[in-house]
């Protein structure tokens, strides 16, 4: 677990497990799943009635408590160790900016007030069934930090496995009502920490899609954003390497803000450029859509994407803070990107792509090229 603390970040010695964390967690898949069939001027006061407001108006009718709390490993600084590095990304590593818990167990009671509706109850089980299945506890549990594995269970079972998810129709509740999409490596692992270190290592490549052959320098990257800012920036000397896609920023759609740097003395040098979304009077920070994280199935560990559901960028909602591509229209169209991919060999292997939505591409790349299973 990354943080989880009342201070970003720093793991709370005293109480590292929070039932506020545990309940801010579960309203946040409740707005993932049943938050998504809801009509948006109905969508607040769905939700204070549930998990109350904070204005006061209304008490959160979800009871969150922690009976007992054991096992608990000692909080050490953020590194590398046992960590993939997709998952620490450009995390600053150094002084104690950040900290990591390997292991806390716990008891979690989860009580619903005398007002609780039954339909209230499926929702706030339908949230609990997402938080063990796919979220964790802290900071970037998308990128599969704070990952829970139930030990047992007493009331009303949930399906905790990949297994169930397959043998019951699990997910495919998930697809057709909420949306959401899931992903699992054909492969297994005893280790959590090995089939976490998968699933990021395909998010990775997917991204990056560039090989490095063992030198200082490496191919051209095969997503179309860095010619799209060439262009619009008039640096490109002519020398397009994607010219279907002269206006796209399909990895936009991962999460925003987005940073492209380009060195200086190379081709079409544009320095940086940031992508960020507007949403009304402030710039908005996008979560990214995507989850990696390991998934418990039996006595073993696979790699696993969820895709959640999400309205695409429109145009007009991509901006930028360089004043200089300020009014530049762009797209997140995907279709045909990447076009290559580094296979097996090291080297870089053509990959048809059909898909213009990034969500559909990554899951096509996971079953056509990396041959993970997607769960139906």
């Amino acid at each position: 677990m990354l943080g989880g603390g009342w201070k970003a970040g720093q793991v709370d010695r005293s109480w590292p497990i929070r039932p506020s964390a545990i309940r801010g967690a579960l309203r946040w898949w409740w707005r993932a799943t049943t938050g998504t069939l809801i009509d948006q001027g109905s969508l607040w006061e769905r939700e204070a009635d549930l998990w109350g407001a904070a204005t006061g108006e209304k008490e959160s009718k979800v009871i969150v408590s922690i009976k007992t709390l054991a096992n608990i490993g000692t909080p050490r600084q953020l590194d590398r160790n046992g960590i993939p590095p997709y998952a620490i990304g450009q995390l600053n590593l150094g002084g104690e900016s950040k900290q990591v818990l390997d292991r806390a167990e716990f008891t979690l009671s989860i009580e619903g007030h005398l007002l609780l509706t039954e339909a209230q109850a499926h929702e706030v089980g339908l949230a609990l069934d997402c938080l063990v299945l796919f979220g964790g506890l802290g900071a970037r549990t998308t990128r599969g930090f704070g990952t829970l594995e139930v030990k047992s269970a007493n009331g009303p079972h949930f399906s905790a496995t990949a297994k169930t998810l397959q043998e019951t129709g699990f997910s495919e509740t998930f697809r057709s009502a909420y949306g959401l999409r899931i992903v699992l490596s054909r492969k297994s692992w005893k280790s959590a920490s090995d089939a976490w270190g998968a699933s990021l290592a395909a998010f990775a490549n997917f991204r990056k899609a560039e090989r490095n052959d063992g030198g200082a320098r490496k191919s051209p990257n095969r997503w179309p954003e860095a010619d799209a800012l060439r262009g619009a920036l008039e640096t490109s000397g002519g020398r397009i390497v994607h010219k279907n896609g002269p206006n796209s920023l399909p990895r936009a759609e991962f999460g925003l803000p987005l940073t492209f740097r380009s060195l200086k003395g190379h081709h079409g040098f544009f320095g940086d450029a940031t992508i960020s979304a507007y949403g009304g009077e402030d710039n908005l920070r996008l979560m990214s859509p995507v989850i990696c994280k390991a998934i418990r199935d039996g006595a073993t560990w696979r790699g696993g994407a969820i895709l959640l559901r999400r309205e695409r960028l429109k145009p007009d909602q991509l901006i930028f803070k360089e004043p200089r591509l300020r009014g530049s229209m762009f797209n997140t169209d995907a279709t045909g990107f990447p076009d290559k991919l580094m296979g097996s060999s090291g080297n870089q292997e053509s990959f048809h792509q059909p898909h213009p939505d990034p969500l559909d591409a990554f899951a096509h790349y996971l079953t056509s090229h990396a041959g993970w299973t997607e769960v139906l």
